[in-house]
């Protein structure tokens, strides 16, 4: 299967740090879900928020980003979907 997980805008620092903080459990999560199957844009949400439908072998999420006035990545937001 393939693994897509570059991103092409780099995120801002205090995004960036919460990443590191957390990345053993975020790279458990990923190990769970599998190989990468697809990814669809839904739309963008009203709070301005580009939303994803993320398919992987073992489990589907919803993917969220938003960008700052900077153009990085200012939020970010992973979450299970049926």
């Amino acid at each position: 299967g393939k693994r897509l997980f570059v991103l092409e805008r780099r995120p801002a620092p205090a995004l960036a740090e919460l990443a590191r903080q957390q990345r053993e459990i975020i790279q458990a999560d990923l190990a769970r879900a599998g190989d990468l199957k697809d990814i669809s844009f839904k739309g963008v949400s009203q709070a301005g928020w580009d939303v994803y439908d993320v398919r992987f072998a073992n489990a589907n999420m919803e993917w969220s980003f938003i960008l700052g006035a900077d153009a990085k990545i200012s939020g970010l937001y992973l979450k299970p979907s049926p």
